[in-house]
């Protein structure tokens, strides 16, 4: 693949996140990230299978954990984790299933290829998914706006389904998690402090 300006500009982490949004560009998102030869120390590629465990390091030398459950082929084929509530002081674990039994935090879409080959999470291991999914549905809104506080345009959406239109977000919606192909970068922020932290987070 031919470099050109904007691959310059994005040869790096942080450049990345800059240049894509959650929900824009996904695909070429991923393309740069898999061919763009000087983006750093390029990992070993990931081979990722459903029920695969991964770690994140957080502040103060802590890790928090998640797993791989299904990829969700509406939202482009991304991979859905599940967040555990277990908060370590390492990451390797003798029992993984010590890790599992925690309460899940929160469900998203993201890729985890390519938060791997960032740098943001390590696989540890796998655990086969064995019980019956219960996934909370996504929310999101059609009218995203920078100075936007209060939306009547929201929808609703399970894993693998296309959105329904619900208007005003019931009370009971508002701790479900928003839609889109969350990069690494804010999928860790919200395992750390509970959000993403984009302005979106405070529509009603």
């Amino acid at each position: 693949m031919p470099k050109s300006s904007s691959f310059e500009q994005i040869g790096n982490k942080d450049g990345l996140e800059k240049a894509f949004t959650p929900t824009q560009g996904y695909r070429q998102y991923l393309e740069i990230i898999f061919n763009f030869v000087d983006y750093g120390k390029m990992k070993k590629r990931l081979k990722l299978e459903i029920g695969d465990i991964f770690c994140v390091k957080i502040s103060n030398e802590k890790y928090k954990f998640f797993q791989f459950i299904l990829c969700d082929k509406f939202q482009m084929e991304s991979d859905v984790i599940q967040v555990f509530s277990t908060i370590s002081d390492h990451c390797l674990f003798e029992n993984l299933s010590d890790i599992i039994k925690s309460d899940i935090e929160f469900y998203v879409c993201t890729s985890c290829k390519v938060g791997f080959k960032q740098g943001y999470w390590e696989k540890i291991g796998n655990i086969p998914i064995e019980n019956k999914l219960e996934i909370p549905p996504f929310i999101s809104i059609e009218d995203v706006s920078p100075t936007i506080t209060k939306s009547h345009n929201w929808r609703i959406r399970n894993v693998n389904e296309d959105y329904q239109f619900i208007g005003e977000l019931p009370s009971d919606y508002k701790n479900l998690t928003q839609d889109g192909v969350w990069p690494a970068k804010y999928v860790v922020n919200k395992i750390e402090t509970g959000k993403f932290g984009v302005p979106l987070e405070e529509v009603e």
